[in-house]
Order: C-alpha cells, then structure tokens, then sequence
C-alpha cells in the first residue's frame, strides 16, 4: 500500500507532464519562428525519396541516417546535407549522399504543401535546381 500511495502522485505528475509536452509539439509555429527539426529532416527525407531512381518493377527500400541542418539566411530557407542507403534486394544496399535546399512558403510547416524543393543533388549530381529556381 505504500508503494501505490507514492506512485499515483508521481504518475499524475507524469501524466500532466506528457499532456502539457503533447500540448506544446502539437501547436503550429507562431509567425518568425523555425519548424522543430524533425519537420524539416523529414521533409527533406521525402523530396530525396521521391527524386530517387529505382526501379520502378522491383521492390524498393530506403534508410537515411544522419542528416544535418543548416539555416540559410533571409530565414524560412534550409540546406539539408545527409545519407542514406538504398536497395532493391537485402544484398543490394548501395550508401548515397544528398544535398537538399528547401524552403517553407506558408506558416503550415506540417502540411507538406507549405514545403517548396529548390535545390536536389544525390551523389554530387544535380538533380533540381541548376543554378535557378525551379
């Protein structure tokens, strides 16, 4: 009994906790303020998955691995530099870079149609963006 005393507190606590967290990730960005993070790497991850070339007969599987940010200035504008691993076949897995550009262009930064790619090159090719805007 006085385990269960102890723990419900302490779990009410957690709870809270979580809502409050939950509250806050939820909320869309205020005006002038970054999307989190995992916004911009996952929208990054997506244009690199769909400009990808595979074969389009085959089962296909893709798995990025560290991805770094970096701002751009004039703000809402990101360079996404990362890796990833692409195959046809569990034997086939092939390592890849990407260098991304993308920009946010409405302050919906979850709806993926607020997200503009400018710039794409895998493997030191480009692939959009060839020194203009696309």
């Amino acid at each position: 009994m006085g385990h269960s005393a102890t723990l419900l507190p302490m779990t009410r606590r957690f709870a809270l906790a979580a809502w409050l967290l939950s509250a806050c990730i939820a909320l869309p960005a205020m005006a002038g303020e970054d999307p989190p993070a995992q916004f911009i790497i996952s929208t990054a991850h997506q244009f690199v998955a769909e400009h990808f070339e595979r074969p389009v007969d085959k089962r296909f599987s893709i798995s990025f691995d560290i991805t770094q940010i970096h701002p751009q200035p004039g703000g809402d504008y990101w360079g996404v530099i990362g890796g990833f691993a692409a195959a046809d076949s569990p034997a086939g897995y092939q390592r890849h870079v990407f260098v991304v550009a993308i920009r946010l262009v409405c302050p919906a930064f979850e709806n993926r149609k607020c997200w503009r790619l400018e710039k794409l090159a895998i493997d030191g090719n480009i692939l959009i963006g060839r020194g203009t805007r696309s």
